[in-house]
């Protein structure tokens, strides 16, 4: 089990590149505003967990259980920005705002049965494509 705060990293290392390319663990102190060794602290809870790789001095990766985390995360945070712009009127830039607060707290069943109800949109108000479960195996 994630924490929030571990979540946030690692949505933090897949937008910035993480499933390619290693990313320094000073640029997600820098995120954060933490400083490095806090960043390292957390970093190693995630390799413990088995959600990223971690060299010393390089970065971090992502790993496939990392993946599809944060694909998971961002399909919740995705289909909850529709159902708050589409059915309950809120701006995108709301939806967005909204939808970061809980979206990590929202289970599987939730976000599949909002899926449901808003007829498996393919992209949020943002114009992002939502990655749905059933379209990742």
């Amino acid at each position: 089990m994630l924490t929030y705060l571990e979540s946030r990293y690692l949505l933090a290392i897949y937008k910035e590149g993480g499933i390619s390319k290693y990313v320094k663990s000073s640029r997600i102190a820098e995120l954060f505003n933490v400083k490095t060794p806090t960043s390292i602290f957390i970093l190693q809870g995630l390799v413990l967990k088995g959600y990223i790789t971690y060299t010393p001095r390089i970065g971090v990766k992502l790993t496939i259980e990392g993946l599809n985390y944060v694909m998971n995360l961002l399909h919740n945070h995705r289909v909850l920005e529709c159902f708050l712009h589409d059915i309950l009127g809120f701006t995108k830039e709301e939806a967005h705002e909204e939808s970061s607060k809980i979206d990590f707290f929202i289970s599987d069943k939730f976000s599949e049965s909002l899926c449901k109800l808003l007829n498996t949109p393919e992209y949020c108000p943002c114009g992002f494509k939502i990655p749905h479960r059933h379209l990742r195996g």
